[in-house]
């Protein structure tokens, strides 16, 4: 016998929402492997100046030089575009776009969480608290050291006095 009742809806709450995929910024090749650019153009570079009849040394200096140049004004390019877009607005930009699509009626409070259990840290009001608290110290220092020795010193005194020995034995 077929079901009369319509088949109820899940409540609202029940209902997965996925967050939407964000667009990753695909790197073109050079972006993705810039020192093996380099390096290719170093060893063309250097090809390129012995064939046209430099010494291997001085078509090495060339392409050395040659890549370095490249690879400055490679940095600098980099250094301005980051420049032109600081990483504090881009945050902001980022935060704007996540905000707009939430409403205030699917945002729910989270629960409150349980109170933490009391830790065993001491607290005054005259020194502030060092958490992690320091290591075990394995030597003593020097100003201990320096008056334990003070105070062995003292005590040692009386017994460095000689003692007036006295015979045992008076017939000797």
């Amino acid at each position: 016998m077929p079901q009369s009742n319509p088949p109820s809806k899940p409540p609202a709450r029940l209902r997965l929402k996925l967050p939407t995929p964000r667009q990753i910024k695909e790197k073109s090749l050079f972006e993705e492997y810039p020192y093996a650019f380099f390096a290719a153009f170093f060893g063309f570079v250097t090809l390129l100046a012995k064939a046209g009849g430099a010494s291997l040394r001085d078509a090495l200096v060339l392409g050395a030089w040659l890549v370095s140049i490249a690879f400055f004004a490679w940095q600098v390019i980099r250094y301005r575009k980051e420049k032109s877009t600081p990483v504090a607005a881009r945050k902001h930009d980022i935060a704007k776009r996540t905000e707009a699509p939430k409403k205030a009626a699917t945002v729910r409070k989270p629960a409150p969480m349980a109170p933490k259990e009391p830790s065993t840290l001491t607290v005054s009001e005259s020194k502030p608290p060092i958490w992690p608290p320091p290591p075990p110290r394995l030597v003593a220092p020097l100003s201990v050291t320096l008056s334990k020795k003070t105070e062995q010193a003292k005590k040692a005194e009386p017994e460095q006095n000689p003692k007036r020995q006295t015979d045992q034995n008076p017939k000797s």
